[in-house]
């Protein structure tokens, strides 16, 4: 997608989506896009994630190499 395209993504049960490649941007030298994404949703429940600090993916990881800025 180029920056300002719109995509419409139709759900399992019919309900549609609208996202929007907004802008580019790069952060410790990995390039991205800020997306935005409208559309309806209802809360079905609540969780709580917790991180083990001895975890070495714990701050995410980036697939191709390197490691997510968290």
């Amino acid at each position: 997608m180029a920056i300002g395209d719109k995509f419409t993504n139709e759900g399992l049960l019919g309900t549609l989506y609208y996202g929007k490649a907004a802008s580019a941007v790069t952060r410790s030298g990995t390039s991205g896009i800020v997306a935005e994404v409208e559309g309806s949703a209802w809360i079905t429940g609540r969780a709580e994630f917790s991180v083990d600090p001895r975890d070495p993916l714990g701050g995410g990881y980036l697939v191709g190499g390197g490691r997510a800025v968290t």
